[in-house]
């Protein structure tokens, strides 16, 4: 069997297949309302695919443009409860599909940051065929959520089934942890 690890695995339950396409590295593979997938990666708080790599392969004359696509900047400011900071642990993202926040918050981008010790919103847009995502007016200064406790170690975001938010916290890293519901 050929490893796995760096790539994203697809199954189709309905054509019976499998493909593998260049994917997360750990954890925060998310899907918005329309199948695109996006993910993170600790220096990189929100990637995208363009395209499938399939695609590409069918053409080996042709040079494909890179697959992934930060719709997120890289240098994404925090402000944790401690300070100004920078987003360099991205981990655990979703796209938000719930009913449970208002009707601006949907398909918003929610990016762990056990570091900094927040959780950090991204509001996707269109622009042209690249999505991009960028900080809410309202949250300018601040984050969608920030601890004062210094033990709380978000590192996954997941939609819940009753539309709220659940977020898993590594807690000291000692093997303990909790399991918050954002509503």
């Amino acid at each position: 069997p050929a490893p796995v690890a760096g790539i994203e695995v697809t199954l189709d339950p309905r054509a019976h297949t499998v493909s593998a396409g260049a994917g997360p590295d750990s954890s925060g593979l998310t899907f918005d309302n329309w199948g695109s997938t996006y993910f993170n990666q600790p220096s990189h708080p929100l990637l995208t695919r363009m395209y499938r790599s399939r695609y590409a392969a069918r053409n080996p004359f042709f040079a494909a443009p890179r697959e992934l696509f930060d719709a997120a900047s890289p240098a994404t400011q925090v402000f944790s409860v401690s300070g100004q900071a920078w987003l360099t642990n991205a981990c655990g993202g979703a796209i938000y599909r719930g009913s449970a926040f208002p009707q601006g918050y949907l398909g918003n981008a929610f990016v762990a940051d056990p570091q900094a010790h927040v959780i950090h919103r991204l509001v996707l847009r269109d622009s042209g065929l690249e999505p991009v995502a960028s900080r809410p007016a309202e949250e300018r200064n601040s984050e969608f959520l920030a601890s004062r406790d210094a033990s709380f170690r978000p590192v996954q975001v997941l939609n819940g089934p009753d539309g709220a938010l659940y977020v898993a916290d590594f807690q000291d890293g000692g093997g303990h942890g909790r399991i918050y519901r954002i509503v």
